[in-house]
C-alpha cells in the first residue's frame, strides 16, 4: 500500500491552492467575484493547511483539484449570480433533449399554420428559440454593459457567458434542468394522452359534434395528436361548437331509425384532423 507522507500532502496541498487562487484572480478579471463564495475552495492560508489532519488535507486536496479543473468554469447570471459550467450545460444538455424530442414530432407539420396566425410551424417553432437570443442580449446590456453595446458584441462572450444569461437566480438553470429531465422521459405519450384525453372529452360532452370525430382523432399517429393539440386551431372550433350549440337545441334531434343528426358544426375540426392525418401519412411514405 502507498502510504503519502505529511509534508508532501501540505506540499500538494499548497501548490493546489496557489493554482486555485491564480484561477480566481482570472475570474475575477471577467467580473466574477469567487473570494468567499459557496465555489471558494480555499481554506484559510498554508499556515491553516498545517492545522489539518492528514485525512482532512486529502479532502481538500481532492475539492481544490476539482476546483482546478479547466472545463470546471464560473459565469454570471442576468441578477450576477454566480453558476458553474457544469450546471449551465446540464441544463442546455436537457433543453436539447426537449427540443429534438419536439423537433420530430412537428417534423411532418412544420408547414402548417400556427393558431391561425399567420405564421408556420417551423417559424413559430424558430421565433421561440430566437425569444431566447432576445433575451440573452437584453441581459448581457445589463451585466457587460461596457462591453456589449449591439448584438455584434455578443460575439465578444464566450458560449457559456452568454447562455448563463438566460435567467437570472442561478438555482432555477438546476430547477429547470430537472424539470425538463423528467419531462423527457415519456415524453410523447404524457402529450399524447393529456391530449387525447382533453380532446375526446371535449367532442364527447358535445351533442352537435359528431362522436365519430373521436375516432378520427384516435386514428392519427402520437405525434400528428401532439402536433394538432399544439399547433391548431381544433380547440376553438370546438369552442364555437359548443357556442352554436347554446344557441340551439339539438337533444332530441333525430333521424328516421333514430340516428342522431349532426350538423356541419363537426366539418371544421375534421377538416383540420384529416389535414393532419394526411401530411402524416405523407411522411410515412
Amino acid at each position: 500500500m502507498f502510504i503519502v507522507k505529511r509534508h508532501e500532502l501540505l506540499a500538494e496541498a499548497a501548490r493546489l491552492r496557489k493554482t486555485a487562487m491564480g484561477k480566481m484572480r482570472t475570474h475575477r478579471k471577467r467580473g466574477v467575484e469567487l473570494a468567499n463564495s459557496e465555489f471558494d475552495p480555499r481554506v484559510g492560508t498554508n499556515a491553516q493547511l498545517r492545522t489539518m489532519t492528514d485525512k482532512q488535507l486529502v479532502s481538500y486536496i481532492d475539492r481544490v483539484k476539482r476546483f482546478n479543473l479547466r472545463g470546471n468554469q464560473y459565469y454570471l447570471t442576468a441578477k450576477k449570480e454566480i453558476i458553474s459550467s457544469y450546471r449551465i450545460d446540464d441544463f442546455l444538455r436537457q433543453q436539447r433533449r426537449l427540443d429534438r424530442l419536439q423537433s420530430d414530432i412537428d417534423k411532418a407539420f412544420g408547414h402548417f399554420e400556427h393558431l391561425n396566425t399567420g405564421e408556420s410551424v417551423s417559424d413559430y417553432n424558430a421565433r421561440i428559440r430566437k425569444g431566447f437570443e432576445d433575451r440573452i442580449y437584453r441581459n448581457a446590456q445589463k451585466v457587460y454593459g461596457d462591453t456589449v453595446h449591439s448584438r455584434s458584441d455578443l460575439k465578444k462572450l464566450s458560449r457559456l457567458q452568454r447562455e448563463a444569461l438566460r435567467f437570472g437566480k442561478a438555482s432555477t438553470f438546476a430547477e429547470k434542468a430537472d424539470v425538463k429531465k423528467r419531462l423527457a422521459t415519456g415524453y410523447l405519450d404524457a402529450l399524447y394522452n393529456k391530449h387525447m384525453g382533453m380532446l375526446t372529452k371535449m367532442v364527447g360532452d358535445s351533442s352537435v359534434l359528431d362522436p365519430r370525430l373521436i375516432r378520427d382523432l384516435q386514428g392519427l399517429s402520437k405525434k400528428a395528436l401532439v402536433s394538432l393539440a399544439k399547433h391548431s386551431n381544433i380547440v376553438e372550433r370546438i369552442r364555437d361548437a359548443y357556442e352554436y350549440e347554446k344557441k340551439h337545441d339539438f337533444s332530441q334531434l333525430t333521424l328516421e331509425g333514430g340516428s342522431q343528426k349532426y350538423g356541419t358544426a363537426s366539418e371544421p375540426v375534421r377538416a383540420i384532423v384529416h389535414a393532419y392525418a394526411k401530411a402524416d401519412a405523407d411522411r410515412a411514405k
